[in-house]
């Protein structure tokens, strides 16, 4: 490092101050240096004033002079000083080598993260528990990962979730109402102009409004339930629900994918008032209450079949007193056959009137007016369970 030598300076004997003019000290000279000044001697400097005064570590001996030359000569008190910053920056550093340096972090808060941006504090990770962190953003929780599960404190949005409740994207999260599953408001609408087209249909619940090419034996509004078998038959199996209360199912036999092969051969219905048909079979299932000496009427769904009634003394049900098993013919030639009956029930042909039959007795009548009557002449009034098959 060169000596300093600009200027000139002026001194007074017995005093520690060095007066320079045209001088420029300040960041060039420091304590430490020396100088050499005007009787020959090195000097010490204790401390730099300002660009034109310098204080010497002792007085100065020689004789009072003024504007002589100096020069100032660098020591090893730059190095002393570069050490003493060296020993400061160290001692700052400690901190963060210890931690931070060790991939050590604070644990942090929702308003300030362990791990955060310096332009947005409350945006970042932070340790929620013992073995727990969490990403956050603006002060929230949005995935917490703990030692035994995740959770996800915001809903899941962008290109893995699906796009609409029939989006069919493989590898994508189903959101809820997801091909009619979970839907309060309602199933979304069947995809296609008819149900035997499954292309682009994911097994769900879906809205039918129209026939959909249903043989015409279906109302024309519904839900349909469609679920795909996976098996080298392509089989499918479809359940439709009428706003009238019909239920149908039916099964694909083969085909593609693309152009199942449908099985309706397996079909039920199930309708309002007690009435259910399993592939054309009716079975009727209701209660009547019968005043004594008076007369019930059911109208069979089918022309011919079996009644099975039975009644309570105390008119509970179901009840075992007096029960009648028979074989009907409600068409032109009525026909009435008994299986069984209890000490009380018998049966016949033709209308009743209440008093038509024996006293004492319950008897099932079947007219060729397409109905059965039930006669009750037991005494007192009584509730009668009725099953009929058909």
């Amino acid at each position: 490092m060169s000596w300093i030598k600009t200027g000139t300076i002026s001194v007074t004997n017995g005093s520690a101050t060095v007066t320079g003019a045209g001088t420029s000290w300040v960041g060039t000279a420091q304590a430490g240096y020396g100088i050499l000044m005007p009787n020959g001697l090195l000097y010490e400097i204790e401390g730099v004033v300002s660009d034109a005064s310098i204080t010497l570590a002792k007085v100065y001996e020689g004789t009072t002079q003024t504007g002589q030359a100096y020069a100032i000569v660098p020591t090893q008190g730059l190095t002393a000083v570069l050490v003493d910053a060296v020993n400061a920056l160290m001692t700052n550093y400690q901190g963060v080598y210890d931690t931070i340096g060790q991939g050590k972090f604070p644990d942090g808060s929702l308003s300030a993260g362990g791990v955060r941006f310096t332009s947005d504090e409350d945006t970042g990770i932070r340790r929620t528990a013992a073995n727990a962190a969490s990403l956050m953003a603006g002060g929230a929780d949005i995935i917490e990962w703990l030692s035994s599960s995740i959770k996800l404190h915001k809903t899941v949005t962008g290109d893995a979730v699906q796009s609409s409740a029939t989006d069919t994207t493989a590898g994508v999260l189903l959101t809820l109402g997801a091909f009619g599953l979970g839907n309060l408001s309602g199933p979304p609408l069947w995809p296609n102009t008819s149900l035997n087209d499954c292309t682009g249909v994911g097994a769900g619940i879906y809205g039918v409004n129209g026939d959909h090419d249903l043989d015409g034996r279906l109302g024309a509004v519904g839900v349909v339930y469609f679920t795909p078998r996976i098996n080298s038959l392509n089989q499918f199996v479809q359940t439709f629900y009428t706003t009238s209360g019909e239920i149908y199912n039916r099964a694909s036999n083969g085909g593609t994918i693309d152009d199942p092969v449908w099985d309706w051969q397996s079909v039920l219905r199930s309708t309002t008032g007690g009435i259910t048909t399993i592939n054309g079979a009716v079975i009727q299932a209701l209660t009547i209450t019968i005043a004594d000496d008076a007369v019930g009427e059911v109208e069979p769904k089918n022309k011919g079949g079996y009644i099975f009634l039975s009644s309570d003394n105390d008119n509970d049900y179901p009840g075992s007193v007096t029960p009648v098993v028979a074989w009907f013919d409600v068409g032109t030639s009525s026909a009435c056959f008994q299986i069984f009956t209890a000490a009380r029930g018998a049966v016949s042909t033709g209308a009743m009137t209440g008093t038509t039959g024996t006293d004492d007795y319950i008897t099932v009548s079947a007219h060729s007016d397409g109905k059965l009557y039930i006669e009750n002449r037991s005494g007192q009034s009584r509730k009668y369970t009725i099953h009929i098959l058909g």
